[in-house]
């Protein structure tokens, strides 16, 4: 699913120049100061309490290389590097560059603009031993996903790891309108959690795990999708032999406007929802 039509470079990077506001780095928040460190802080507690322990999950970050993609103020970064990792953090805006050099110490820290990061021009093939694009959802914001993902996998070492969130655009928590696809020119692309997985193994990827991650909840709720860069030569697929289960385009429109019918429902579950997971970590102490 995406945009029609869709947005040329320069439509895509005078978006994020003059009217995007959901980064902490990003123009607009420049002039709002106080409510940037509010969302940089945020940034912090997430990657503290939630994004390192997915990676440390799967790997010993000692002595390893990890490419962080959408970095944002390098929260992420910073955990990974604090654990012995050499991390390349990479994002499309200035004051995110900045900050994550400035204040949290990163060396290796560069900006790429969203209409040429799918590309990810000039990072060399088998140099990392993992990617992490945990601390934003990204595919959706590039102008091709399947282009970037195939970059992924060639940066990848053998046996290196991918750790990557995106949003399910079929399971709404906390819609403001009634249309899932209520979100301007910010998504390029709309993913669920079972195209995510079949984009990961049409490119190659051996996906270890590809599921609803109950702790991160937004708009719609996220996807956790980690997978491996196969050791030994590339198997890559075609994504038609992976789509068995298709019940054609008239399922998927019966769906959406189910959604559509509903969506105050969705409003009202995310809500009480929230609660009781704020609740749930006060009484865990986690």
């Amino acid at each position: 699913m995406f945009a029609s039509p869709q947005l040329s470079p320069a439509e895509l990077d005078s978006f994020y120049d003059d009217a995007f506001d959901g980064d902490a780095g990003s123009p607009v928040f420049n002039v709002r100061p106080k409510y940037r460190e509010k969302k940089v802080r945020s940034e912090g507690k997430l990657a503290a309490r939630w994004g390192i322990g997915i990676v440390e999950s799967v790997m010993d970050l000692e002595g390893k290389r990890i490419l962080d993609l959408r970095s944002r103020s390098g929260a992420l970064a910073e955990q990974m590097k604090q654990r012995g990792a050499q991390v390349v953090a990479l994002d499309p805006f200035d004051v995110n560059a900045a900050y994550a050099h400035d204040t949290r110490g990163l060396s290796d820290v560069h900006t790429m603009r969203f209409s040429v990061l799918h590309a990810l021009d000039g990072v060399p093939d088998q140099s990392f031993d993992a990617v992490t694009a945990l601390t934003q959802h990204l595919l959706a914001h590039v102008l091709s996903p399947r282009e970037l993902l195939t970059r992924i996998f060639e940066v990848l070492k053998p046996g290196g790891c991918l750790f990557l969130q995106e949003k399910d655009v079929l399971r709404p928590a906390k819609l403001r309108s009634a249309s899932i696809f209520d979100t301007g020119k910010a998504h390029q692309f709309q993913f669920t959690r079972r195209t995510l997985e079949l984009y990961a193994r049409a490119v190659g990827f051996e996906v270890l795990s590809c599921s609803i991650d109950r702790e991160r909840v937004s708009v719609s709720k996220h996807i956790l999708l980690i997978a491996r860069r196969p050791q030994g030569e590339t198997q890559r697929v075609d994504p038609k032999t992976l789509v068995k289960d298709w019940k054609g385009p008239e399922a998927l429109v019966e769906r959406v406007d189910r959604i559509k019918r509903n969506w105050r429902f969705y409003r009202i579950r995310a809500d009480v929802y929230r609660v009781l997971h704020k609740l749930r970590r006060r009484l865990t102490g986690s």
